[in-house]
């Protein structure tokens, strides 16, 4: 069973890793919307959900029908996806970019949006169409995997625009559920990249930190004292925040809420981390290297979990921890009576 002595490692070890994880995850945020990662996810996720072809064989495909004499403009053969995204329905939500004064692609799109945004395109011109009205058009498509994905949509309307609006955007939420899985592999790998570099730049070691905090109980003090200051400050949680904020000002904010909690846990309290004369003797000491390398890639790994997880882990066990130390013993039966 758990004791306080395990109870006070664990807080310390969550603490560490909240700090790197917290670092590591703003780092990754700042990678992503510099490289806008996840409008250009969402753009080849719209791409090949209605079978737009890549620009270097475009060229090959036949044109879109021109449009008759008083007719709306017929709708884009092969760039369906393109066209989309410049559908003023998402060109007016998408964010600016951050080193241009230009619109950047989404980031994000509504289910909605996009129904309302293709059906538009398929069945250009005012008011509601009807369900007809889109069948027809989806069925003179002269791009065939698209025409073969929206019909059977279509056909399973019940009869109704709405529900084929429906049947688009479940369809929409499907393809976008890979796009977030493709794009959640791809940074848990920067953020795998990103905490070995903070591991090895400050020496943040799981396995000597598990050793010092099992073995010096003033260590165990000063960092318990240090995560109880941050947790009452509200530090801690507010720095946890949402690991998906894509706003500049709240990312810059949040960069500079975590150096500060980094500044002041590494300055106020003995951190078992950083490079001091044992840790670079135990580096330089063959046998114990592979040891070292082993601390940083668990602490790498540790910080893939997210700030978040460690925040509910160290509130968590700094409250169990709380009551267990301050548990009292139940009145015996003979003091009950005096």
């Amino acid at each position: 069973m758990f004791n306080s002595h395990v109870l006070e490692v664990i807080a310390g070890l969550s603490f560490i890793f909240f700090l790197v994880s917290v670092f590591v995850s703003t780092v990754n945020e700042w990678i992503s919307a510099l490289l806008a990662l996840r409008a250009k996810d969402l753009e080849t996720g719209l791409k090949n959900l209605l079978g737009e072809t890549a620009p270097s064989s475009s060229s090959a495909q036949p044109p879109a029908p021109a449009a008759a004499a008083g007719q709306p403009q017929a709708p884009p053969a092969f760039n369906m996806a393109t066209a989309v995204l410049a559908h003023p329905l998402v060109e007016n939500v998408s964010p600016m970019k951050l080193m241009e004064k230009k619109v950047a692609g989404p980031s994000y799109l509504d289910a909605k949006v996009f129904s309302a945004a293709l059906v538009d395109l398929l069945v250009p011109g005012e008011g509601q169409p009807s369900l007809d009205q889109l069948r027809q058009s989806v069925s003179k498509l002269p791009n065939e995997d698209l025409r073969k994905a929206l019909l059977p949509l279509i056909d399973r309307a019940g009869g109704t625009i709405d529900g084929a609006r429906k049947n688009l955007e479940n369809w929409f939420d499907h393809a976008m559920d890979h796009v977030s899985g493709r794009y959640k592999r791809r940074s848990q790998a920067i953020m795998l990249l990103l905490g070995l570099a903070f591991a090895v730049a400050l020496n943040v070691n799981t396995v000597t930190a598990t050793l010092h905090l099992w073995n010096d109980p003033v260590l165990r003090d000063q960092m318990l004292k240090q995560e109880q200051s941050a947790v009452a400050s509200g530090g801690v949680c507010t720095s946890a925040g949402s690991d998906a904020a894509t706003d500049l000002d709240k990312q810059r904010e949040k960069l500079k809420c975590t150096a500060q909690l980094i500044g002041d846990a590494y300055s106020e309290s003995a951190m078992p981390i950083g490079w001091t004369v044992d840790a670079r003797e135990l580096w330089q000491h063959t046998g114990s290297a592979s040891v070292v390398v082993l601390g940083w890639f668990l602490t790498a790994l540790a910080a893939c979990l997210g700030a978040p997880f460690w925040c509910d882990l160290l509130n968590k066990t700094l409250g169990l921890n709380a009551r267990l130390a301050g548990a009292k013993p139940k009145p015996s039966a003979d003091d009950s009576k005096t």
